[in-house]
């Protein structure tokens, strides 16, 4: 599916890690994506147009830097792909 198609896109949203996150995953902390973007704080907030694809209960994000796996859990989302995650809605 390409970008767009927010609303079945359950990532479209901003997120920050969950309190038990793992300390490597901090490049996610505040992570929000929109239906053509994905902005990070990384040395300051960075934004990179991205696409996403879905395969049955999983969304990738292709952005410049490689490609990230989510999937959605009763906490919020989690990457699975390259790293694991755990991420909370940011309210």
């Amino acid at each position: 599916m390409a970008a767009g198609c927010s609303k079945s896109n359950f990532l479209i949203g901003k997120w920050k890690l969950a309190p038990d996150a793992n300390p490597a995953c901090a490049a996610l902390d505040g992570v929000e994506f929109t239906d053509t973007t994905m902005t990070m704080d990384v040395m300051g907030k960075q934004t990179a147009n991205v696409t996403y694809t879905n395969s049955g209960d999983n969304w990738s994000v292709t952005a410049p830097s490689g490609i990230i796996t989510f999937e959605k859990n009763d906490q919020g989302i989690k990457s699975t792909s390259p790293f694991d995650c755990q991420l909370v809605p940011a309210s």
